[in-house]
């Protein structure tokens, strides 16, 4: 790191040292603390964006859901995938990255049965533990997802109308993808580290034994107590199947809705975009207004008019698929 030149270091991670480094590191500006005593509620995703923006580093346009973008053949292959499965698609992930973190898996099996009963598809990919996956799968008659690249998976993931899962990365992948997610916390709270609404995040017990300050905040002085329970298994066991399918069932945010049958919008003034109910997207300038536009139809291939030296800038925009330069103004088109 000091042999190279950063005008600009952000890092969240504090300890082994890191911090050190990167303070040391001779950069213009570094950032090492994006924690700074945060209030009881506020996701972590919001409380880094919130200290960023009050150092000025970065625009309060910038901020949005996290997103990923996929490409137009990634989509198409993932779907093709999956065509011959009914609809709804309901992605259930068991595996966690410990085993304290995953939800019994006698409960996830409840729920398949329940939405299996509903006319869903169950899908469940393989994690680490490959004998969750096939148990699952096979005891409510779902498909397993065969290991993949990242990209894949994330591709076969937009194919989803539902994801339950523990809280674990896939869990994120899939709210990023748009798909309607109910993440489980047991060992981390809810409120500093669940999925921004309307994803769901039901909490299990806080006072589970592995629940330890060195792998999640302290429990507010707020939060209810609750008995102590032997015998614990994982730290989930509060959250009921019952819990989960009236989540599920609650339609948080339908994907399927009339939007998602406009596939191939062309932006030609992104400043005065809007939806085909007359719903402008106020903004202050053009990114912001592409990035709504994305936001609003997330699984549309989006085509940004721009002029010739706009058009060079606009293809660094993730929110755009394709760039249609133009060689005039916009005002005598």
């Amino acid at each position: 790191m000091r042999n190279r030149h950063f005008d600009l270091i952000v890092s969240d991670t504090n300890y082994d040292g890191i911090g050190e480094l990167v303070r040391s590191s001779g950069a213009a500006r570094t950032v090492t603390n994006l924690w700074r005593s945060p209030p009881d509620n506020q996701f972590v995703g919001d409380r880094f964006c919130q200290i960023l923006l009050e150092d000025g580093l970065i625009s309060k346009e910038s901020i949005a859901p996290a997103t990923l973008h996929l490409t137009e053949a990634e989509r198409q292959t993932a779907a093709a995938e999956l065509a011959n499965l009914p609809r709804p698609i309901a992605l259930l992930i068991p595996d966690a990255g410990m085993a304290i973190k995953r939800w019994p898996i006698e409960s996830f099996i409840t729920v398949g049965k329940a939405l299996r009963q509903d006319g869903a598809s169950v899908v469940v990919p393989i994690g680490s533990a490959v004998d969750l996956s096939d148990q699952l799968a096979e005891a409510v008659g779902g498909i397993v997802l065969s290991r993949r690249s990242l990209r894949q998976l994330a591709a076969s993931f937009a194919q989803a109308d539902l994801c339950v899962a523990a809280d674990t990365g896939p869990a994120r992948i899939a709210a990023a993808l748009h798909v309607p997610t109910i993440t489980l916390f047991g060992p981390s709270w809810r409120d500093r580290y669940g999925q921004p609404a309307p994803h769901i995040n039901l909490q299990g017990a806080p006072t589970c034994p592995d629940r330890q300050p060195q792998t999640s905040p302290l429990r507010p002085a707020g939060m209810r107590q609750l008995s102590a329970i032997a015998d614990w298994q994982t730290c989930l066991e509060e959250i009921s199947p019952q819990m989960v399918l009236q989540a599920a069932r609650s339609d948080p945010h339908p994907r399927k809705d009339a939007r998602s049958r406009v596939s191939t919008p062309l932006v030609v003034r992104p400043q005065s975009a809007g939806d085909a109910d007359g719903q402008h997207w106020r903004c202050d300038h053009d990114q912001s207004c592409v990035a709504i536009a994305q936001g609003n139809l997330p699984e549309a291939k989006i085509t940004l008019m721009a002029s010739l030296g706009g058009a060079l800038a606009a293809k660094l925009l993730p929110w755009v698929d394709e760039v249609l330069p133009v060689p005039i103004a916009f005002g005598k088109i």
